[in-house]
């Protein structure tokens, strides 16, 4: 067991933390600070705890089965929930809530349109618009990648790595253009990464979860056509 703790809700966008894996055995939070303090965010860290912990004594391949797997799903959705909530990550929280009860079918509606806001307003998907509109042609461009970076939290934390479609078409005032957007990814956690990040940190939470029938993959697919200016 690591004799360093650290609580999970305290974590700041960038900051590294000892990753989780169902072989650590890391706690989440310290115990007596938690029963000390006593707060509704405390007690329900100490139930994530307790989830982390009953993951960490099962091995890489094995399940949990009723009433340990309902009690850990509850105790890591209400501290999911919780984090993303309080760090202003709307969209992650979305997509975590979908990968937890949503069944593996494609995102609502109401989802997407906040998915397809925040990518509006993106300087990451501005920028690789740029790439393709500064020779002033109009283009058609197939598949291609995007990352988002920790400084676009909302977009990092809930896609981070996507496929791209773009179209540009050139319009008569200068600087404007008329941009179709098509992004595609699929949320899962397939592989454990070896890193103190707190991107991997997250990562590997979701692969146990995952392995456990506690998080279903999904795929995110939104499109839309935008003006943009000064491109």
């Amino acid at each position: 067991m690591a004799d360093e703790h650290f609580n999970i809700a305290d974590l700041k966008i960038g900051v590294t933390a000892p990753p989780f894996h169902p072989h650590c055995g890391c706690r989440m939070i310290p115990y007596k600070r938690a029963e000390k303090e006593g707060s509704l965010r405390e007690q329900v860290f100490i139930s994530a705890n307790v989830a982390f912990e009953f993951l960490a004594q099962i091995g890489p391949t094995e399940e949990l089965f009723p009433p340990f797997y309902d009690f850990v799903k509850s105790a890591i959705s209400a501290a999911g929930n919780y984090y993303l909530q309080n760090q202003g990550l709307t969209i992650a929280k979305e997509l975590f809530n979908w990968g937890m009860y949503g069944k593996g079918m494609g995102l609502p509606n109401r989802v997407k349109n906040m998915l397809i806001e925040e990518l509006k307003n993106s300087n990451i998907l501005k920028e690789k618009i740029r790439e393709y509109t500064k020779n002033g042609q109009d283009f058609d461009l197939q598949e291609t990648s995007i990352e988002f970076k920790p400084n676009e939290a909302n977009l990092h934390y809930s896609v981070q790595n996507a496929y791209l479609w773009l179209e540009g078409k050139k319009l008569g005032e200068p600087g404007k253009w008329q941009i179709y957007v098509k992004l595609k990814d699929q949320y899962d956690f397939t592989q454990f990464r070896n890193s103190l990040a707190f991107t991997d940190l997250a990562n590997n939470l979701g692969e146990a979860m995952q392995r456990n029938g506690m998080m279903t993959e999904f795929t995110t697919e939104v499109e839309f056509t935008h003006i943009f200016e000064g491109l």
